[in-house]
């Protein structure tokens, strides 16, 4: 078989969902600019909105995820001194050549 004939799971991205979520954090940060000098309000909420927007857009990008899915994973199965080891647990793997940036 092509792939190994391995079991695998796929992960596909909701059409739309990039632009709808990002949309409703710069929602919330127009809406957080606004309050950002209130007394009564202890964290500056635009800040964090903002944070969540960079991590977000990283979060769409399968083809990221698939790369830190492999860090991962070769980390789990190295030692510190960078020897082979088994690994504590099974960690899942992308397919090579079958991620995009919506798949994976």
């Amino acid at each position: 078989d092509k792939f190994g004939g391995r079991e695998v799971a796929v992960k596909c991205q909701r059409p739309a969902i990039e632009p709808k979520l990002l949309g409703d954090i710069a929602n919330l940060k127009t809406l957080a600019k606004g309050v950002r000098n209130v007394p009564s309000i202890p964290v500056d909420y635009y800040v964090v909105f903002s944070e969540l927007e960079k991590q977000l857009a990283d979060e769409f990008d399968f083809v990221k995820e698939a790369a830190a899915m492999e860090r991962v994973a070769q980390t789990l199965s190295t030692t510190p001194s960078g020897e082979p080891s088994t690994p504590p647990l099974l960690t899942p793997l992308p397919v090579a050549n079958l991620v995009t940036r919506r798949v994976l």
